[in-house]
């Protein structure tokens, strides 16, 4: 009798544990779900944080680009407005020196060196011809302007049209000078003989 008991209690106890622990057990398996179910959540939580993370990366990046871009182009369109200015200025002065002998006369040289570094620096030898008539024309000057006839520069170019593409650029009014020169007389000492032989002299 007291066997018998003791086994009923013993299958009492066992019934009791194994109900505890299949308690345990299920509680425990609804634990394990739900925490992946929370992994699961917080995983395309951050997969869609990453997402928008990238995208704003990317959008930051164009919006960078696009400012950058803005600029060059601001900046280039700066550069062509003072280019523009700058032919726009170039022309009047231009203009000024072929209608106005007065205009040549007050334009600033800005050229350094002596006659004869111009006279190289244009490909003119020094030799008496092209002395002689370069110095009884203008003295060198390259603002020199003939008050009577309105001759400018050192070649006397008459009308001052002729050089006003030069200004008053040494170089420049010597090979024009150059260049007449050889295209009506052949060289310099035609032009000179031709210079000598009229009065008032003139080439």
């Amino acid at each position: 009798m007291h066997n018998k008991k003791l086994k009923l209690l013993i299958v009492a106890i066992s019934a009791l544990i194994i109900s505890f622990g299949c308690i345990v057990a299920v509680d425990n398996y609804k634990q394990v779900r739900h925490t992946q179910s929370q992994i699961k959540r917080l995983e395309t939580e951050r997969q869609q944080l990453h997402q928008k993370t990238e995208e704003l990366q990317k959008t930051q990046t164009q919006t960078e680009k696009q400012l950058q871009d803005q600029k060059q182009l601001e900046e280039q369109l700066r550069n062509e407005i003072k280019n523009l200015q700058a032919a726009k200025a170039e022309k009047q002065r231009l203009a000024s020196l072929a209608s106005s002998p007065k205009a040549f006369a007050e334009e600033k040289v800005t050229a350094s060196g002596s006659c004869a570094d111009w006279m190289a620096a244009a490909g003119i030898a020094s030799t008496y011809s092209t002395n002689e008539l370069i110095i009884n024309e203008s003295g060198c000057n390259p603002n020199a302007v003939n008050p009577n006839s309105g001759a400018c520069g050192i070649p006397q170019a008459l009308p001052c049209s002729k050089i006003a593409y030069c200004g008053v650029e040494p170089v420049c009014q010597l090979r024009w000078m150059d260049s007449y020169v050889k295209g009506r007389y052949g060289s310099w000492d035609g032009a000179l003989a031709a210079w000598n032989s009229r009065y008032p002299h003139w080439y």
